[in-house]
């Protein structure tokens, strides 16, 4: 969308491209951008290359829509700056979803503060020894989502400008691994993407793919390795990068896709 100001996970997905191939990256789709305008141009790339860099993320709008409209409203908070998905384990009708996210509120603030991302739980917590290194009250707050039955909390996007952080709930049951469906919702944000790549003058196009919650079974696929064989992306997107954080502050996975090739995973610089 052009006329606006990025947001930090545009910025944050300019960053790490950088920090693996090098350059520099510049804003373009902010203020007055026209329509069409992807969000970076990597410059000052080895021999006199450029880069085009549009950043989106996997997300589906009508599943957020869904999800909002399954539990009843948007829970919002002046004290969130981010957009945070909660995966409840089981389906219980007796759940009381306003108190779960007054409980929930102020442990997003701790993880927020902490630059914690994704938090998942698989046990309880309080059965097991603190992990070295891990705050006390970051050890309760696990105990305390494993008591509420919720089994992952993790940033989804960021607000609009102006607007709080919020929480979406979503049930996290049964679910396994899909990787023909995660390639295909890459190819379906290539296709999306391609006009505006294709539009820019630049050496090559680079389409960043934030990964997120909106699809369990996808998710379970990337982080499941190795990687499935590739899909074939718009001959117009040279490569395309697949990013998740994987729980640990400021930790992400990375699988990149060159044109014609197959997924490889990246480590993280």
């Amino acid at each position: 969308m052009a006329g606006r100001d990025l947001d930090a996970r545009e910025i944050a997905a300019a960053d790490l491209v950088t920090s693996i191939i090098g350059g520099r990256a510049v804003p373009k789709d902010g203020g007055d951008a026209p329509e069409k305008t992807v969000d970076f141009l990597i410059e000052d790339l080895p021999n006199l290359r450029t880069a085009a860099l549009e950043v989106t993320s996997i997300a589906d709008p009508k599943v957020v829509s869904q999800l909002r409209a399954a539990f009843g409203r948007t829970w919002s908070s002046p004290d969130l700056s981010l957009i945070w998905a909660v995966a409840l384990s089981r389906s219980d009708p007796n759940q009381n979803i306003t108190r779960l996210a007054g409980t929930m509120i102020p442990l997003l603030v701790m993880f927020e503060r902490e630059g914690e991302t994704k938090v998942e739980i698989d046990y309880s917590p309080g059965y097991r020894a603190k992990p070295a290194g891990m705050k006390d009250e970051m050890h309760e707050a696990r105990i305390t989502m494993f008591d509420n039955g919720v089994s992952r909390a993790q940033v989804w996007n960021t607000p609009e400008q102006g607007k709080h952080g919020e929480i979406v709930f979503m049930i996290r049951e049964g679910v396994s691994s899909d990787p023909g469906l995660l390639n295909d919702l890459v190819v379906d944000r290539a296709e999306k993407k391609v006009e505006k790549l294709r539009d820019t003058e630049a050496t090559e196009r680079h389409l960043f793919i934030w990964m997120d919650s909106t699809y369990p079974s996808a998710e379970l696929a990337f982080a499941t390795l190795p990687p499935p064989p590739a899909p074939s992306i718009p001959k117009d997107v040279d490569v395309v990068w697949l990013v998740e954080p994987t729980g640990w502050p400021n930790q992400v996975r990375i699988w990149r896709l060159r044109q014609l090739g197959e997924w490889e995973v990246v480590d993280q610089p």
